[in-house]
């Protein structure tokens, strides 16, 4: 945890300099672009998936990708939104959940609205 940290702390600041692309599936139904800008000030993208994949195989330069990466814990999945480089699958940010988040029954879901992302989310990837 230690290096991830690491990592997060030395990479995150360079997002500001990144367009971020986020896949629409992550979107709720009263959450969409307007909202994420208000939380997430640098660039951001909304887009499909595919172009993601295409940004990822191309090495698409000053660009990085959010995913919802899942975990499992206990007989549970929790999603931790992470944020890496397109170039390079860097690893720039991630919202690592507290130990008192992962309480019994916290986060543990297998249900689509648990993969949206929210304002709480867009703030943590870049402070």
């Amino acid at each position: 945890m230690e290096l991830l940290g690491k990592s997060i702390f030395y990479n995150a600041p360079k997002l500001k300099e990144m367009d971020l692309m986020i896949s629409e599936s992550f979107m709720g139904d009263n959450f969409g672009l307007e909202e994420i800008k208000k939380h997430y000030p640098y660039n951001v993208t909304l887009c499909k998936k595919e172009d993601i994949d295409e940004a990822i195989r191309s090495k698409k330069e000053n660009t990085a990708y959010l995913v919802m990466q899942p975990c499992t814990i206990r007989n549970g999945v929790f999603y931790v939104p992470t944020v890496f480089d397109a170039v390079n699958t860097t690893l720039m940010s991630a919202v690592i959940p507290s130990k008192d988040t992962l309480a019994p029954n916290a986060y543990l879901s297998t249900k689509k609205s648990y993969q949206n992302l929210n304002s709480d989310t867009m703030d943590a990837i870049h402070n």
